[in-house]
């Protein structure tokens, strides 16, 4: 209750005070650098995939990311060396959110260089490059980084629904109810998993009924 008097990345700051170390990102979430290695190291990395032709529904080109690869580099000679990859989030293409909340189905691209970072290069923020422009480091500062905050938030949400409910939480309740209707409790199956399996049913009524 006490963390309510306080709103954003304030709150934040304040849930770790005197409570654990604070995250690095903390200090970086910023920047370019931290964005990419958070796909890579964060809780979605397998949204990744090589970039080794450009779509139609995203018609970026050299001229949009120019500067932002290594010195005569150009997006053909770049995935040809394979350094070239995007996330794709057209699967949150269609999904309703509440009045006065906003999501996204971006396509990010990332590049890496001769330093060997996995940099963002270019957002397009919807399916249908008619929707919106590709936004690059090259524009405002504060703009790439609202850019970048909805690109981490359909991130987030493929995570949460897709890879956390759906891929965990549902599918071990098949295993849940499985075990249940043909193993007995005294059965050595029944004994490994019940503590595993304890709270899968509850959790998982928590998320259809009250999320």
């Amino acid at each position: 209750r006490w963390l309510l008097r306080w709103h954003g990345a304030e709150a934040y700051r304040h849930l770790f005070l005197g409570y654990r170390q604070r995250p690095l990102s903390m200090n970086r979430w910023r920047l370019d650098a931290e964005f990419g290695r958070q796909r890579l190291a964060g809780v979605n990395p397998r949204m990744i995939r090589r970039f080794d032709r450009i779509p139609e529904n995203f018609p970026v080109t050299d001229v949009v990311v120019h500067g932002l690869m290594d010195p005569g580099e150009t997006l053909a000679s770049a995935m040809a060396r394979k350094r070239l990859y995007c996330c794709d989030y057209r699967i949150l293409e269609g999904i309703s959110v509440k009045e006065g909340r906003y999501l996204t189905q971006p396509i990010t691209l990332f590049y890496v260089g001769s330093e060997g970072q996995f940099l963002p290069i270019a957002i397009q923020l919807f399916q249908s490059p008619d929707a919106g422009p590709i936004f690059t480091p090259n524009d405002d500062p504060g703009l790439w980084l609202a850019v970048k905050t909805f690109a981490q938030s359909a991130d987030a949400q493929v995570h949460e629904v897709i890879e956390h409910l759906l891929h965990g939480h549902l599918i071990v309740e098949v295993f849940d109810v499985a075990m249940h209707r043909t193993l007995p409790d005294a059965h050595p199956i029944n004994q490994l998993l019940s503590p595993h399996l304890e709270y899968t049913m509850a959790v998982n009524e928590s998320a259809r009924t009250k999320m």
